[in-house]
């Protein structure tokens, strides 16, 4: 029975190569997407979870930027100042 279904689909897929063809070509991007979607949400909920006390840890994201001098006077970026001659 399932020898002649895929007989069938193959004759139909080779009569109509161009609905086939945006068939196939839809059915693999969905399943590529929900592959890279699972590996995301994956990566996300198991992070850190080889802690044991992996429910109370948290991920701080902060990014700050320093321009000028930092405390022992000199810049943190003199590559400025030699651009606009300063140096």
């Amino acid at each position: 029975m399932a020898y002649t279904e895929i007989k069938a689909a193959f004759r139909i897929f080779y009569r109509e190569k161009s609905y086939a063809l945006i068939n196939l070509s839809g059915l693999t991007l969905a399943v590529v997407c929900c592959l890279v979607l699972g590996l995301y949400l994956r990566s996300e909920l198991t992070y850190e979870h080889h802690n044991e006390k992996h429910g109370q840890i948290y991920r701080v994201v902060h990014a700050f930027t320093h321009s000028g001098p930092g405390p022992d006077g000199f810049d943190a970026n003199p590559s400025r100042d030699y651009a606009q001659g300063k140096l």
